[in-house]
């Protein structure tokens, strides 16, 4: 036996001899960096794989007899022919002892891209392949020192795309992107650095101070940026509420001097949608969109990029009735079967932001009914509600289906927003006599009237006093959470509707309306308008109170 292994090892002594660990480091060096420029990319509108590979060929089931190299060259191509996270996965279980940190920064980089295009796919990752990713996770970590700056950039993205806040391999990253100069960053790294950051929430990471002074130093030509580097640069920003004016304009003015007429849809849905997240005035840049898009067949428009277009035109108030009109055809026309229900709420939404009403209500109100309105999410359905009764489109079935299935559920999970827009909407879709009103009560005297922003108790107010729900101590509540801490901040707005909610509810309110006078008197900073003024001194009036000075003031 002893005689035969060592025939075998003189007849084959590479199968038995160890890499020296300065050889090993010196090989994944070299294929690293091949690897990380030619192989990795991230997955853009434009491309459909990293790399092809003849489909011919054929894995062996037994590595162990092969090549070092060839081990390598099989390991790689098994790794991006596999097409879900589970394969890639047990993949890894497979070959852990053949693989180096390359590698596995490689089956991480795949998982996030079948991530991107499957949704449904990350459960794997929690499910009953949690401790394999745990410990693809760790291995990367140990090794991360020996990984070139692209490999740091896959990374990145990689967590970014996965949701994973593995904090220590993420600082770890972090540190050693920050260490780099920028010149060791091609256009792709730069975006997936940022890109991944901004998908942890990593709002506070220095890489984005460190991107955008690079940026408007000129360390980074934004001129030779590719359209969907340059806005997923600044959507990475936006995404994270970081960068300044000065760098939003400067990529704006990049993207206007550019043909958008030769370009897809995301690039155009990602740059709107930044600036109206940001909220930063881009007047030229919405002008230009709403023309492309008038022009362009529904065909053209990718479902994701037009909904992020229809938000930002929402969410900016901007856009033609032209560009409404426009759209509605071609929604109508197309139908919203293929959407999902996130996807067609923002698109009534926006309708409903610029008190728009067309035929798109009536082509949503009908796919709501065939999937069923059980099948939204609680906050969809005040929301749903909110925007069919902004444009005026409410429907008494659609009503009566969203209430019954709020019955149902327990209103604790609504969110203090929605919770107070919910109210306010039963109110005025005249919902009066529904159970919700008790619940919303006992939700928000539970959370603490505290929690609740101005707007929010003033919403509040209004829903119950029109609907004429709610105890006397849910309005003292109210009524002195307002007086007491938010009075300062009422616009003119504000004031007529809290006097007109005063005059209206059975409590002692005498005292309130004085304070309320005296606050109208004392701040120069009210310009109210004629009606404004006509109804305030009805709600005094209706109560009683009120000075001569109040009833003799004009504007």
């Amino acid at each position: 036996m002893n005689k035969l292994c060592l025939r075998i090892q003189f007849v084959l002594p590479w199968m038995t001899r160890k890499l020296s660990a300065r050889a090993y480091q010196n090989f994944s060096v070299i294929f690293s960096a091949s690897w990380a420029s030619s192989r990795v990319r991230k997955v853009s509108v434009d491309s459909k794989s990293v790399l092809v590979f003849p489909p011919a060929l054929e894995y062996s089931t037994d590595l162990k007899s092969l090549r070092p190299t060839k081990v390598k060259r099989i390991i790689e191509r098994k790794i991006d022919a596999l097409e879900t996270v589970d394969k890639q996965l047990d993949f890894l279980m497979e070959v852990k002892y053949m693989t180096d940190v390359v590698n596995r920064i490689a089956i991480l980089f795949n998982i996030a891209k079948i991530i991107e295009k499957d949704k449904e796919q990350k459960k794997v990752l929690k499910q009953e392949k949690s401790n394999a990713y745990i410990e693809l996770l760790d291995s990367i970590l140990e090794k991360l020192h020996r990984c070139l700056p692209q490999n740091l950039a896959v990374l990145m993205w990689s967590l970014g795309m996965n949701g994973e806040k593995h904090k220590k391999l993420f600082q770890l990253c972090e540190k050693k992107i920050l260490s780099c100069g920028m010149s060791v960053f091609n256009n792709e790294n730069i975006f997936q650095i940022l890109n991944g950051c901004a998908n942890l929430n990593m709002t506070k990471s220095p890489i984005f101070p460190k991107f955008e002074q690079a940026i408007l130093n000129g360390d980074v030509k934004i001129s030779d940026l590719a359209d969907h580097h340059l806005s997923g640069i600044l959507y990475s920003f936006a995404i994270a509420g970081n960068g300044s004016v000065e760098l939003f304009e400067a990529l704006l003015e990049e993207f206007l001097s550019r043909d958008m007429t030769s370009m897809n849809s995301h690039p155009i849905a990602e740059f709107v949608w930044s600036f109206a997240k940001k909220e930063q005035e881009a007047d030229e840049l919405f002008d230009k969109v709403e023309a492309e898009v008038i022009s362009r067949d529904m065909m053209d428009l990718n479902k994701t990029d037009f909904v992020k277009i229809l938000w930002a035109f929402g969410k900016a108030e901007k856009g033609s009735k032209e560009f409404f009109q426009s759209l509605d055809h071609k929604i109508a026309s197309v139908g919203v079967t293929h959407l999902s229900n996130a996807e067609i709420l923002d698109i009534v939404w926006s309708f409903s932001k610029r008190h728009f009403s067309g035929a798109i209500f009536d082509v949503v109100k009908d796919e709501l009914f065939q999937r069923g309105v059980q099948t939204l999410h609680t906050h969809e359905l005040v929301l749903i509600l909110l925007s069919f009764f902004s444009a005026q489109r409410h429907d008494d079935k659609l009503i009566s289906e969203i209430e019954d299935v709020l019955c149902i559920r327990s209103v604790k999970q609504i969110a203090s927003t929605q919770l107070c827009q919910l109210a306010w909407c039963l109110a005025k879709t005249e919902k009066s006599d529904s159970g919700l009103f008790d619940s919303i009560e006992a939700v928000v005297s539970q959370r603490g009237i505290s929690v609740f922003y101005k707007e929010e108790k003033l919403l509040l107010l209004q829903g119950f006093v029109e609907a004429n729900k709610g105890s006397k101590k849910f309005y003292q509540l109210l009524c002195s959470s307002l007086l007491a801490k938010e009075l300062s901040d009422f616009s003119e707005r504000d004031i007529q509707q809290f006097a007109w909610c005063l005059s209206h509810v059975d409590i002692e309110t005498g005292a309130i309306f004085d304070t309320l006078e005296k606050e109208i008197f004392n701040n120069e900073k009210y310009q109210f308008t004629e009606k404004q003024l006509i109804s305030i001194k009805r709600s005094f009036e209706k109560v009683g109170k009120g000075t001569k000075e109040l009833f003799e003031f004009e504007l």
